[in-house]
C-alpha cells in the first residue's frame, strides 16, 4: 500500500513479468495491494512444477491472480488452454481475449522509436566498464534495432543463446500490448528489460545479484538511449523485509534460487554455487517509499 503513495513510481503499469525461480508466491504476498490497485493488464510468469514453489502451491499462486480478476492461460494471446500440471510458462490476463497490438501497429511504432538508435561503436563499448567475467554480444530483435548487451563469458545458457542467436526466449515484445510502463521482477542480466526499453517501454526492474547488476549497468552504459526508460532496484522482493541469499546452477549463472531465514544454512546442491547476499523488501512497501 505504501509504495502506491510514491509519486515517482508509475501507477499505470500494463505489463508485469515475474521470474524468480520459485519465489513468486513470496513476491505476491508482499504485493497484494499492487495486484488489486495497480492491476497490470498482462502478466508473464514462470510457475515451477510439483512442490517447488516457496510459501505456497501452484494452485495457491494462480488463485492470487484469479482473486484479483485475472484469467490464466498458457498462450500470450490470452486464449486457448489454461495449462496442465507440466506447464511452467503462464500468462495472466486481466480481460479475457486480450490481444495486444497488431503486428502492423507494433512494427510501425517500433520503427519510429528505433530510428534514432544506432549500433554501438567500438569506442562506446570500450568506454564502458565490462566486468572481467563478461563479454559483449548483440541482441537482434525481430522488430526494432539491434544493440549490444553485456553477458557472461563463461558457461551460461542465457548468455550462450544471446551470443549464438541474438535472443533468449523471445525476439519481440510488441505482442505484449501498446508501449507503456512495465515491471520486471527477477531481471537477471536484463534481457527482457532491454527488449522492452528498446521498443520504447519504461521499465522498473528488480534484480539483487551483484554479477547480474554489474552486467546490467554495463549494458546501460553502452546504450544511453535506455537511460531515461529504465530504473534498476538492486534488491529482491518478498513477503517481508529480510536479508537472503541466492544460488544457481553453474550452467545458468544469472538465475537465482532464493533462500531466507534458517534455509540459508542448508547445503547448496552439487553443481550449484552461491551468487550473493542481498536485501529483500515488500513491493507494497516499495510503492510507498518516498
Amino acid at each position: 500500500d505504501d509504495m502506491l503513495a510514491d509519486p515517482s513510481f508509475p501507477k499505470d503499469i500494463s505489463f508485469f513479468k515475474i521470474d524468480v525461480e520459485g519465489f513468486e508466491c513470496e513476491v505476491l504476498k508482499g504485493g497484494g495491494s499492487f495486484l488489486k490497485t495497480v492491476h497490470p493488464q498482462f502478466v508473464k510468469t514462470e510457475i515451477w512444477t510439483g512442490d517447488s514453489l516457496i510459501g505456497c502451491t501452484r494452485e495457491n499462486y494462480m488463485d492470487l491472480y484469479k482473486q484479483s480478476g485475472y484469467e490464466v492461460y498458457t498462450s500470450k494471446s490470452c486464449s486457448g488452454g489454461h495449462g496442465s500440471p507440466s506447464d511452467t510458462d503462464f500468462y495472466m490476463c486481466r480481460q479475457p481475449g486480450h490481444q495486444g497490438m497488431s503486428v502492423l501497429q507494433s512494427k510501425t511504432e517500433a520503427s519510429s522509436i528505433a530510428g534514432t538508435v544506432g549500433l554501438n561503436t567500438k569506442t562506446e563499448l570500450e568506454a564502458c566498464q565490462l566486468p572481467e567475467f563478461g563479454q559483449w554480444c548483440q541482441v537482434r530483435p525481430s522488430v526494432g534495432s539491434p544493440y549490444q548487451m553485456a553477458v557472461f563469458a563463461g558457461k551460461d545458457i542465457v548468455s550462450d543463446s544471446i551470443c549464438e542467436s541474438g535472443k533468449w526466449e523471445i525476439s519481440e515484445v510488441q505482442s505484449y500490448g501498446a508501449v507503456g510502463n512495465a515491471l520486471d521482477v527477477g531481471g537477471n542480466m536484463g534481457y527482457f528489460t532491454f527488449m522492452l526499453a528498446n521498443a520504447g517501454w519504461n521499465v522498473q526492474t528488480f534484480e539483487p545479484l551483484p554479477t547480474n547488476i554489474a552486467l546490467f549497468n554495463a549494458t546501460m552504459c553502452a546504450n544511453p538511449q535506455f537511460g531515461s526508460r529504465v530504473t534498476l532496484h538492486e534488491h529482491a522482493l518478498g513477503s517481508h523485509a529480510d536479508t537472503c541469499m541466492s544460488y544457481s546452477d553453474d550452467s545458468n549463472q544469472g538465475d537465482g534460487i532464493v533462500r531466507c531465514g534458517a534455509d540459508q544454512q542448508k547445503p547448496i546442491p552439487a553443481g550449484y554455487s552461491k551468487r550473493g547476499d542481498f536485501p529483500v523488501k515488500r513491493l507494497d512497501d516499495m510503492l510507498a517509499d518516498p
